[in-house]
């Protein structure tokens, strides 16, 4: 599973390791699409996603098209995120 968590605001104390990544800058977006696309491919392996930047919250969105069993979000109010 992936858990994309919206920290805009650096709220959380992450340690960061090979399951978990903090992007806080555009320059970390097309690395993270690559590896979010293999962790969906894999199906077996979470991985934890605080995303520090509101823009890159947003290319995101998309990937609230899958089941919350494949990827869950955890954000705040300002950005929930309409599925229809």
């Amino acid at each position: 599973m992936i858990t994309i968590v919206c920290d805009f605001y650096q709220l959380h104390k992450v340690e960061i390791s090979s399951d978990v990544v903090v992007i806080n800058s555009i320059q970390d977006y097309i690395p993270l699409r690559q590896q979010l696309r293999r962790i969906l491919d894999e199906e077996t392996r979470d991985y934890t996603v605080y995303v520090q930047h509101r823009v890159i919250a947003r290319w995101l969105v998309d990937l609230t098209s899958y089941e919350p069993h494949i990827v869950r979000w955890n954000q705040p109010m300002e950005m929930q995120v309409q599925t229809r």
